[in-house]
Parts: C-alpha cells; structure tokens; sequence
C-alpha cells in the first residue's frame, strides 16, 4: 500500500511482495551508489534487528564497490616508464 512501492514488478514476475527493507549503499562522499533489499519477511514485517544487520551490510558492500571501482580506475592509468620520474634540472 506504500506509493513508493512499484507494483509492476510483481506484475511481470507472479512474484507477490507482502514486506520489503531496502537500504542504500553510500560511498565515502555520503553518494547513493546502489540498494540492498530483502523481500518477504517469514513471518511478517522485518524488525530494527534486520535493519541494523542490513545497514551494517550495506556499508561494506559499498566499500568493496568503491575499492574494486577505484582499483579498475588505476589499472586504467596510463603506464609511467621509471625515466619520467627521475629529476630533472630545470
């Protein structure tokens, strides 16, 4: 009943969501950069025990995004010979 809630997923899946918990994975700029959702609790609503546990998980798995980005993003760095950086007279 939540109008946040798209129902259409359900709709294409037969899959029927009665309880959600969605959390966002922030970077360290405080940036959304993806969710961690569950569905369907058994047996009903998901208590402040699971979010907490959630929250918890959330923050790691943006740490191992933004360290596997970061990693990539330096692998992509052009490669620098050892003469580019011995000093130079100016």
């Amino acid at each position: 009943t939540d109008a946040r809630f798209f129902a259409g997923i359900d709709e294409i899946t037969g899959y029927r969501t009665v309880s959600i918990l969605a959390v966002p994975m922030r970077d360290r700029q405080g940036r959304i950069i993806g969710v961690v959702q569950l569905l369907n609790k058994k047996g009903g609503s998901f208590p402040r025990e699971d979010e907490t546990i959630m929250v918890a998980l959330a923050e790691q798995a943006a740490l191992a995004i933004e360290a596997t980005t970061l990693h990539g993003d330096l692998a992509r760095e052009p490669q620098h010979s050892e003469d580019e950086f011995e000093p130079r007279a100016l």
